[in-house]
């Protein structure tokens, strides 16, 4: 009983809703500045305008603006409390309660008082504006109702600029008398005037009058107010004809003769009449009414009403404006508006949930059946007049409304499919198939299959003749109603994750489709009368692909057999033609509201559309969509819906083409051909403008406009105000949250840059300029108005960037100018010639560094051929090699001296600190002058304050400028005399430093050298006493070097006497100290060495110490002649490789980085060696391209080259390379490179040898490589451990590499072969097994791949020095 109770509520209430469209409410809250509303219009430029008790307001659709009483500016409403307004052009005509009429100018804003007695007014009835000049105002004075026509001058506003009196520019008519009300024609020609016993017709431009007689009944009228309404009311229509309100009736004259329609219900008054709409709007107390005229019934009631509306609070005026919109002003609650097109929505249901689609009978009635989460139960709907039945009540015991699925059968049948049950006396069934009759209620109640799966959700479709098919996330089932029979069709292997389905459809192709949670299946019907099961799903790479795996609704196309439209959750809807497999993605990025799609449902077609649309209901509103030209129409809550979002199951359309869509506040029935779009173009105006963030208006102080903004088309501002805002609105007041803009500022950004909802635009700081605003709008049903308004906008520049300024500054500049000219001119010779030197500098510089380079290969192949014949020749040529040898090794350090000014020139050189104890090792570098020094009979000596000097220092740098010093001693002092190095610790100012003073008593350097001693190629005078030649490019790089150190050097000399360079460095400890064991430091190869780590230091190399004898091939562990491929494009240093190597290896070549490459990979050598600078691909290009490579990432390779920097070196280690050699080199120091690397590959071959499973962590990169490549292969021969058919070519099969490839690898990482060591790898297994006693040896022999335990023993007993037996005693 309650329950029925319940329903009979909601029932009561969706009526109402559905009778009662929703309206607008517009109250303080949104800006108005009261809530009682007495007059409203709307002018010619769109604004629509209200009157209240605390002012004037006009709204543009989003703001109010209010316009009040200034009790110091005479120019401001003469009231703020207003009874009424009316737009005549330019002007409004407003009546305050001080009964003083006032016109109001718009532009300017400006009041102005009507000079006219009405001190005996006792009531204003009413006002029509007539043209833009005139109104006709009917006043109740004396007890008499009197029509008068006030006018002003057209040209008001210029005459009351020169002055003219107010009174000379109004004139004031009296008309008539006796007038009940007035009301101007359509085309304004006519006035007619409603008297008590006749209709008055009057011709305004001739002043002609045609009287008519009212109907008996209506005859004696007197105008009175009820309930602030007029109980008297003439309208003439859009035909020529006239509506006469009074008495309760309504009366309408046609020309000829009255026809009276006595209202059936109490009417207060005749609230407004839409002309152009042809609507008459009655009040009902809190109801409103609205009549077609041409549809007006001969006694209308309530019910008769094409539109019932209701008002929180009494309407007391009314306006339609521009697109048919009603407004209404109540008496306290402010404005509601109406939209007509709002009233194409009906709603049902309101505050419940629905997800369920509707199906309908043979009847029209709706059947419900609901879904778990929504809020209402199940049930049938009669919607001819809103009767709902519950399914208790049709007999239909379900045990709840989840999972029920209905379909309309043939006849009066019905099909309902319960997935939970269906409740008896005896018991519950679940879950069933019922067969319903719409005569006998339920005739049979049949099981599901036990096979298949109900509890998740399904779907149901009938087929005619005679067929149901249902659905669930993995089975098809088809229900033959004749045999009473079902079967059930599979897919093979359901993807795990599914539950339930969202959509089920059938194709014209046979094909059935079901949407899921987790993608689209498809079953195609194949030749052996089942079906073939294909899963469709998102694949991110792939652009043509379902977008999105939850598929909430599906659509085949009627018009189109091979397209069908599939809507998703959160990646929108996508059509996918069957015919070409090929998707066709919507999303919010080409128009759909939003990217979760709940239905799709098609649009009846009429005689006017020339292709069907689809509907689609979204999370953010409906939206119709042509799918000829991809355009989408939107429908919002504020066009009626019952909410913006929608639910998923809910839709579906009624027998009478009515479409219906579901959501969370019930459900929106409507018809799609109800609906038209607007064809008036908008109106844009710009209704606002903010300078600095103030507003601007016509009566603000800084005068920048004259008139309203709106009106205005050029503005003028200072440089100071460049931030502007600028607000702007359509007259379509439909939906203005809808209207859309483009607009542009022409001059500060590119053409229409933003179109959208938007309805301001800012900018800031805007530069001096002239610029041009562009706007344009759409209304709400994005019909577009090309032609924009546009406002000029001009930012005065300050006053020193005008023009007379510039002048100015011409003036100024063409003085300075000329006075730098004359200073230019005289220094232009000078820098000519300074730039000559510089340019000949630079040339000499570029020079030398060019030629350095090339230098350094020739050097290469002299110092090792000298070398190496200095060991074949007679003893009495080897003075002559070793003169060739040495004069190699001082063109070297000349070549490279000249390299380290170049890098010094270009900012290249970096330092590379250590932190160490810097005195040992000047000490050590003194030491290897000595032999020098001793040659020339000079004594050498080291003096030092501190016992040690720990700093940052750079060796080879300090190397070099530390020899360059002694040696120039050495070189100027004579023999018996003596060098001196001394080092010592200064503070300066709170900065130590190192201070090195290399002092000689040589020959002195006269004074006029010392300024230009440290210039590059600078050499004394006082050669003649030196005992070598110079170059003068020590000194230089010297200074250099100690300045790029943050050092200084200076030089003290007295000619005769000797000289003292001091050279100064900051003592810094940024640095990682070098962790120092008993320190040592090889200076004579240029290298420091400490605690028995090697750095390499300048040119040097790290090394081990090998003996003079070349490496024999036992020594090698690639034995007997490794294989070695040499990469070098210099045809000479190939030849004194070959020279070197042939003894000791099998020798390759190639002769560019591309082709050695290309060999490597042919013939997989032990050993690669590269030069770096080559065509096609250099050394680092080469050692990374075969590092990376699986096939010769093992393979040891010696980058050999004249790049000999230290970043050189990093960068090429950083490649990979096991070893970097500098040109020129020693051919012991090559062999003994080699013959480490060797050895590393020896050390690699016990590390793989045993095939251990497990291999001990390795830090170095490329050994973990190998160790991924090993285990790759043992997981491949592990894989088929018991198959005793796999063989070598099965594994490089998997690994993906040629036979020769893998033998090649395998045997450098092991010393085995490929077939070995699949055996060892068998072996190594089979150790294992032996711990498991369960199991024979012949057992273990078969599972790891040997056919013959024979065998297996035996080669077991081989490798680990023990029978199977034996070894398993062992390790128990």
């Amino acid at each position: 009983m309650l329950r029925t109770a319940f329903f009979l509520l909601l029932l009561c209430l969706a009526r109402l809703q559905a009778q009662t469209p929703a309206m607008e409410a517009i109250s303080i809250e949104q800006g108005l500045s009261q809530g009682f509303i007495s007059g409203m219009a709307q002018d010619e430029d769109g604004f629509l305008w209200f009157t209240t008790s605390n002012g004037l307001n006009r709204y543009d659709g989003y703001e109010f603006k209010v316009f009040r009483n200034d009790p110091y500016d005479s120019l401001s409403i003469g009231d703020n409390g207003l009874f009424s307004v009316a737009a005549c052009g330019e002007f409004l005509w407003l009546m305050p309660s001080a009964l003083q009429f006032n016109i109001f100018h718009r532009a300017t804003q400006r009041a102005f008082p009507v000079p006219i007695d009405l001190s005996q007014l006792q009531e204003f009835l009413k006002v029509v504006p007539e043209k833009k000049n005139a109104v006709w105002l009917l006043i109740k004075m004396n007890d008499d109702q009197k029509l008068f026509q006030l006018r002003w001058r057209q040209d008001f506003m210029a005459q009351v600029k020169k002055g003219v009196p107010l009174k000379k520019l109004f004139q004031w008519q009296e008309i008539a008398s006796g007038v009940q009300d007035m009301a101007l024609s359509e085309d304004e020609q006519q006035l007619w005037i409603l008297g008590k016993d006749k209709l008055t017709v009057r011709e305004l431009s001739t002043g002609a009058t045609r009287p008519i007689p009212l109907p008996p009944d209506m005859k004696n009228l007197q105008w009175e107010r009820n309930q602030l309404l007029g109980n008297v009311s003439i309208v003439p229509d859009m035909a020529g004809a006239a509506w006469l309100y009074a008495h309760n009736q309504l009366a309408r004259y046609d020309g000829q003769q009255w026809k009276v329609f006595p209202f059936q219900f109490a009417v207060n008054g005749l609230l407004h009449a839409d002309r152009k709409g042809r609507l008459i709007w009655l009040r009902a107390d809190k109801m409103v009414y609205g009549f077609q005229m041409e549809r007006m019934p001969d006694a209308p009631t309530v019910q008769d009403a094409d539109y019932s509306l209701l008002v929180p609070e009494q309407a007391i005026c009314g306006l339609t404006d521009r697109d048919g919109n009603l407004w209404l002003g109540t008496n306290t609650w402010g404005l509601r508006k109406f939209s007509p097109r709002r009233s194409i929505f009906k709603n049902y249901f309101a505050g419940h949930s629905y997800y369920a689609a509707p199906i309908f009978d043979h009847r029209g009635h709706a059947w419900l059946g609901e879904p778990g989460r929504g809020t209402m139960s199940g049930g049938v709907m009669n919607l001819s007049n809103g009767e709902f039945t519950t399914f208790s009540k049709l007999g239909l015991f379900v045990q709840s409304n989840e999972a029920l699925r209905i379909v309309k059968g043939e006849n009066d049948r019905m099909w309902i499919a319960t997935g939970n049950g269906w409740n008896l006396p005896g018991g519950k069934i679940d879950p069933v198939l019922i067969e319903y009759s719409l005569k006998d209620g339920p005739i049979n109640i049949i099981p599901f299959p036990a096979s298949f799966y109900s509890p998740v959700r399904f779907e149901m479709i009938y087929q005619a003749p005679g067929q149901i098919w249902l659905a669930n996330h993995y089975q098809l089932m088809r229900f033959d109603i004749a045999t009473r029979t079902f079967s059930i069709f599979e897919m093979p292997q359901p993807p795990k994750g599914l539950s339930g389905i969202f959509a089920f459809v059938k194709t014209p192709d046979g094909a059935w489709w079901a949407g899921t949670p987790n993608g689209l299946w498809k079953a195609q019907p194949n030749e052996k009368g089942n079906f073939t099961f294909s899963m469709l799903r998102t694949n991110p790479a792939d652009r043509n692909s379902l977008p999105g795996n939850v598929v909430k609704s599906l659509l085949p196309d009627p018009e189109h057999p091979n397209l069908l439209w599939i809507g998703t959750s959160d990646n929108g809807m996508t059509c996918l033609d069957i015919s070409q497999n090929r998707f066709t993605h919507y999303n919010t990025e080409n128009g759909l509201p939003d990217n979760t799609v709940y239905g799709i449902v098609p649009e009846p077609v009429t005689g006017k559309q020339k292709s069907r649309a689809f509907w689609i209901s979204t999370n953010r509103g409906l939206a119709r969509f042509n799918p000829q030209n991809a355009n989408f129409q939107y429908f919002f809550k504020s066009d009626g819906l019952q909410e913006n979002e929608f639910n998923t199951y809910a839709h579906g359309a009624t027998p009478s083409g009515e479409l219906i869509f579901g959501g969370i506040n019930g459900f929106t029935i409507f018809n799609p051909a109800d609906i038209s779009v607007s064809g008036r173009l908008p109106l844009v105006r710009i209704t606002n403008l903010r300078i600095n963030g103030k507003t601007i208006g016509p009566r603000s102080p800084d005068d920048i406009l004259s008139q309203d903004i709106s009106l205005t088309q050029r503005i003028t501002l200072q440089y100071r105000q460049n931030s502007l805002q600028l607000s702007f609105a359509a007259d379509d007041y439909t939906n203005p949250g809808r209207n859309q803009f483009a607009f542009y500022l022409e001059g500060a950004e590119t053409e229409w840059a933003h179109r959208g909802f938007e309805h301001s635009a800012q900018y800031l700081n805007l530069a001096p300029g002239r610029y041009v605003f562009h706007v344009k709008a759409a209304n709400s049903d994005g019909i577009w108005n090309e032609t924009p308004v546009s406002l000029i906008i001009v930012i005065s520049p300050p006053w020193y960037l005008t023009g007379w300024a510039y002048g100015l500054y011409a003036l100024l500049l063409a003085g300075a100018g000329y006075a730098f000219y004359r200073v230019q001119l005289r220094r232009k010779l000078e820098r000519a010639e300074a730039d000559r030197l510089k340019e000949m500098d630079e040339f000499k510089s570029r020079f030398f560094t060019n030629i350095s380079h090339e230098f350094r290969t020739p050097l290469t192949v002299i110092l090792g051929v000298t070398e190496q014949l200095n060991t074949e020749v007679a003893p009495a040529l080897q003075s002559k090699t070793n003169l060739v040898h040495r004069s190699g090794k001082n063109l070297l350090r000349l070549v490279n001296q000249i390299l380290d000014l170049a890098k010094l020139e270009s900012n290249t050189l970096k330092i590379n600190y250590v932190q160490g104890d810097v005195q040992t090792y000047l000490r050590y570098i003194t030491e290897s002058l000595h032999s020098l020094a001793n040659a020339q009979n000079v004594m050498l000596r080291v003096e030092r304050k501190e016992a040690e000097i720990v700093m940052d220092y750079d060796p080879e740098r300090l190397l070099q400028i530390v020899h360059n010093l002694l040696s120039n001693a050495i070189k100027f002092t004579p023999s018996g005399g003596r060098v001196t190095i001394h080092t010592a610790l200064r503070n300066t100012e709170g900065t130590e430093h190192l201070e090195l003073r290399v002092s000689d008593t040589g020959v002195g350097i006269p004074p006029e050298d010392l300024p230009h001693l440290f210039d590059r190629f600078f050499q004394a005078r006082n050669q003649e006493f030196a005992t070598s030649g110079g170059t003068g490019i020590g000194l230089s790089l010297t200074k250099e070097l100690v300045k790029a150190m943050g050092g200084r050097i200076s030089v003290q000399s007295e000619v005769g006497k000797g000289s003292t360079f001091i050279v100064e460095l900051p003592v810094r400890k940024d640095s990682e100290r070098l962790a120092v064991g008993s320190e040592q430091l090889a200076v004579g190869s240029r290298q420091l060495a400490v605690g028995g780590e090697q750095l390499a230091v300048g040119g040097g190399h790290v090394l081990r110490e090998v003996s003079d004898s070349p490496l024999t091939p036992h020594s090698s562990p690639l034995a007997p002649h490794p294989s070695l491929l040499i990469i070098e494009d210099n045809p000479d240093v190939v030849e004194y490789l070959r020279a070197c190597l042939e003894s000791e290896y099998q020798l390759e070549y190639a002769y560019n980085g591309r082709a050695g490459i290309e060999k490597a990979l042919e013939i997989i050598p032990d050993i690669v060696i590269s030069d770096v600078m080559m065509p096609e691909k250099n050394g680092f290009e080469v050692c990374e391209t075969l590092k990376y490579d699986e096939r010769t990432s093992h393979i040891p390779i010696v980058l050999l080259t004249a790049k000999a920097t230290v970043e050189d070196r990093i960068s090429g280690l950083q490649r990979g390379a096991d070893a970097y050699m500098a040109k020129p080199f020693h051919r012991n120091e090559l062999m003994a490179v080699l013959g480490n690397l060797i050895e590393l590959r020896q050390k690699l071959q016990q590390r793989y040898a045993s095939a251990q499973a497990a291999l001990p962590p390795a830090p170095d990169a490329g050994v973990q490589m190998e160790d991924a490549f090993l285990l790759r292969f043992r997981h491949i021969v592990e894989a088929r451990l018991d198959d005793s058919s796999l063989t070598g070519e099965d594994v490089c099969r998997r690994l993906g590499m040629s036979y020769s490839v893998v033998y090649r690898k395998l045997s450098a990482l092991t010393g085995r072969s490929l077939n070995v060591y699949i055996r060892l790898i068998r072996l190594q297994k089979a150790a294992e097994l032996l711990s498991d006693l369960s199991l024979s040896v012949s057992e273990i022999a078969y599972q790891t791949g040997f056919n013959d335990p024979k065998f297996f023993s035996r080669v077991f007993a081989e490798e680990f020095k023990a029978t199977p037996t034996e070894f398993r005693k062992k390790t128990l």
